[in-house]
């Protein structure tokens, strides 16, 4: 599994240069969109003979 603690990178003062991943969490969108897709993909047998041509990642305000 791709799961990690991330807490020391993203709150200690030497973890990222400039704080970037922490001010990303704050912003819109997927960082990473192919994180989640690439055990659909392995499902699915993508790029094993077959292929995507495009990946699109779109954000929203909360359905609330």
């Amino acid at each position: 599994a791709y799961i990690h603690n991330l807490v020391d990178l993203n709150f200690s003062k030497e973890g990222y240069q400039d704080m970037w991943r922490l001010k990303e969490n704050s912003r819109h969108g997927n960082l990473y969109p192919t994180h989640g897709l690439g055990p659909i993909c392995q499902i699915m047998n993508i790029n094993r003979g077959d292929q995507m041509d495009y990946l699109v990642s779109v954000s929203s305000n909360d359905f609330t």
